[in-house]
């Protein structure tokens, strides 16, 4: 399950923003949680970061793009209980 690796902190920033919009925080109360404080960058080590994050976001990409290639392959070249067996191996 997912929110298993998600901490108490990230959990309870995502449930003062996931409510009506009456009782969500607005933006200011959002930066003022204790989740967003811990996980601050200063302006340096994110521009020193971003060219990775570039890099791990187009690497991504083309790998949902190889994934549609390589099972549209799959779709037009195998016979139906093959092609379950080979789209298995994508999840």
């Amino acid at each position: 399950d997912v929110w298993n690796v998600v901490t108490p902190e990230l959990k309870d920033l995502i449930n003062h923003l996931l409510v009506p919009e009456e009782e969500r925080f607005n933006a200011q109360e959002a930066l003022e949680h204790e989740w967003i404080k811990k996980h601050e960058i200063d302006d340096k080590v994110l521009s020193q970061e971003l060219p990775n994050y570039v890099k791990r976001i187009k690497k991504f990409q083309n790998y949902k793009r190889l994934k549609k290639i390589v099972l549209t392959y799959f779709c037009t070249r195998l016979q139906d209980s093959k092609l379950i067996d080979e789209a298995e191996m994508f999840e």
